[in-house]
């Protein structure tokens, strides 16, 4: 089994710059993690920081609230053991990506296997992880597309 969190080089560098004060481009060193279960909340959390990158865990129902106040470059959505909680935030997502271009935030959705996750949601994604969460299934497809959207 690869070590993933030990990379040749140092990601920290760059993912934690800020974006400029005033701008209103989202920022690639920050993610959003969204889900109903705390735990699941706190798992994919410490994953994101051991990638290097900030984390802000919030409930779905907080989804709009945080993306406009916090303009992640990346954001992580646990759609719920049955997919349920994926299409009410599919609205605020496709508005949120038109405001930037229709390319950022990057959008990851965490799903059950057996199921399809909504619609709605499912045009947007840029990845789906199945679950359960781990390291070596939800860290490299987040520093890929993170490094694809930088260059």
């Amino acid at each position: 089994m690869p070590d993933v969190l030990n990379y040749r080089e140092s990601f920290n560098y760059s993912w934690r710059r800020a974006a400029p004060e005033g701008a209103r481009t989202p920022d690639l060193g920050l993610v959003l993690v969204l889900g109903v279960s705390p735990i699941n909340r706190v798992v994919v959390g410490r994953i994101v920081e051991c990638a290097g990158l900030k984390a802000v865990c919030e409930t779905p129902q907080n989804a709009r609230r945080s993306l406009l106040a916090c303009h992640p470059g990346t954001v992580i959505f646990d759609c719920g053991a049955d997919n349920g909680e994926c299409d009410g935030f599919a609205a605020a997502f496709a508005q949120f990506r038109a405001l930037h271009g229709g390319a950022l935030p990057l959008l990851i959705t965490l799903s059950p296997a057996a199921l399809p996750i909504g619609r709605a949601l499912a045009e947007f994604a840029d990845a789906i992880i199945s679950k359960p969460i781990t390291v070596e299934g939800l860290q490299p497809t987040l520093v890929r597309l993170i490094e694809s959207a930088r260059s």
